[in-house]
């Protein structure tokens, strides 16, 4: 019984041989063609979901999105300088640092009036100097950073990605920082 199956497993292997070994098409192709994806255009909008820890770049019709690490206290708003917290609301792109700390960075219009009116009657300073911004240490792994919460309250995406970022992102892009 045993010598009957070996034998049909084996002509089964030489049909499937021969028709593939033919000059004519295959049957089946295996092979899946991935266009890749090619941005022309600028950034439109920036959306930013802390519960995510996703950055969606709005294109017009498409977006892209990049994984990110916050403020080490993540959880609620910036409030006051020194809380370690990355804000939420909106703001926009105030100005493109071409050398950072984090490589590059796009910096956010926090405070905006609704952050400095909220430190006033708290007895606080609101704090600035929020960026979207690269790694600061050649230990971080770029693939993984993101994991974990590390900056001083903002958002970081890896070196490439900055730069990518950065090349589509004009000054007074809008930014919507949502909660965690």
């Amino acid at each position: 019984m045993m010598r009957y199956i070996n034998r049909i497993v084996w002509m089964l292997l030489v049909v499937v041989m021969m028709a593939f070994s033919s000059n004519d098409k295959p049957v089946v192709s295996s092979i899946t063609v991935r266009k890749e994806m090619v941005i022309t255009d600028t950034v439109k909008r920036i959306v930013v979901s802390k519960a995510d820890r996703k950055i969606y770049a709005f294109f017009g019709d498409t977006f892209k999105t990049y994984r990110c690490a916050f403020g080490a206290n993540s959880v609620g708003a910036k409030h006051q300088e020194g809380d370690n917290k990355t804000p939420e609301g909106e703001y926009y792109i105030s100005a493109k640092k071409p050398v950072s700390q984090g490589v590059k960075a796009l910096e956010i219009s926090y405070p905006n009036l609704e952050d400095v009116a909220y430190a006033q009657k708290m007895g606080v300073k609101p704090g600035g100097g929020i960026q979207i911004h690269g790694l600061w240490w050649s230990s971080q792994d770029p693939k993984t950073h993101w994991m974990y919460d590390w900056t001083w309250g903002c958002i970081a995406i890896n070196n490439q990605e900055i730069s990518e970022l950065y090349a589509w992102t004009s000054i007074n892009t809008p930014i919507t920082i949502k909660p965690n």
